[in-house]
């Protein structure tokens, strides 16, 4: 039962592009819980990253848009 709880945590995860809150309220569970969880998977790097620094990462990661 929990390895298909961790896989339903996972995918969720996989689902939303690793954003962490909205997976959170897809599992309707809280973002603790969910970090919690996490660390008890084993991904404590990611439960440890704040979302805000995610999203801030991945802006960076864009490419430049063109200017006419």
């Amino acid at each position: 039962m929990e390895e298909a709880e961790k896989l339903l945590v996972l995918k969720t995860l996989e689902s939303t592009n690793n954003n962490k809150t909205r997976a959170a309220e897809i599992l309707a569970i809280s973002l603790k819980t969910l970090h919690n969880k996490l660390k008890e998977y084993g991904n404590a790097a990611a439960a440890e990253a704040p979302d805000r620094e995610l999203d801030r990462i991945e802006k960076e990661e864009e490419p430049a848009k063109e200017q006419p």
